[in-house]
């Protein structure tokens, strides 16, 4: 398992970069919804809060990181 601001891996489930993934959410059942840039989705049961709140941190950092790079880029016009 690997959970940064560049990359979720939750084997045997996922593992990708948060750059191909759309959003995530917690269903009602407590599983994982990773919602993915090509329309799927992967549903990760039985992760612990802890495990939870890393992921949804990681994808905070990796939101953030995304939007300082879009406002810092330099317009071609």
């Amino acid at each position: 398992m690997k959970i940064t601001e560049k990359i979720l891996s939750l084997p045997p489930w996922l593992s990708t970069s948060w750059d191909q993934v759309t959003s995530i959410k917690v269903d009602g059942q407590q599983q994982l919804i990773v919602a993915l840039n090509d329309g799927s989705s992967v549903t990760i049961p039985g992760l612990d809060q802890n495990i939870m709140d890393k992921v949804f941190e990681a994808h905070s950092k990796a939101l953030e990181i995304e939007t300082q790079a879009k406002s810092t880029q330099i317009p071609l016009s």
